[in-house]
């Protein structure tokens, strides 16, 4: 997984391509972080946040598809490969 996702963000940075990630940025220091290395890569950054109360983002969890993976256990893992190569 980690050669796979390493070797996508390669290519979205080499070929300065448009990107979509998906994080849940209850610990902001890494979003802050992520977001301040995008944008000095010279990337436009374009954020759409998601709010709903908890009973309903339980309620979405609990109807959420078993091969629908929830950004709160790919987010660190997206952080890595784009940190990695948002230089490259």
């Amino acid at each position: 997984m980690d050669w796979i996702g390493n070797g996508i963000a390669q290519r979205i940075f080499r070929e300065r391509r448009n990107f979509v990630t998906e994080v849940i940025g209850a610990d902001l220091a890494p979003l802050k972080n992520m977001l301040t290395v995008i944008k000095a890569a010279g990337y436009e950054i374009d954020l759409a946040g998601i709010t709903c109360s908890l009973d309903a983002s339980v309620e979405r969890n609990a109807n959420r598809s078993h091969d629908n993976i929830s950004a709160y256990y790919t987010e660190t893992y997206h952080q890595r490969w784009i940190l990695a190569n948002v230089g490259s």
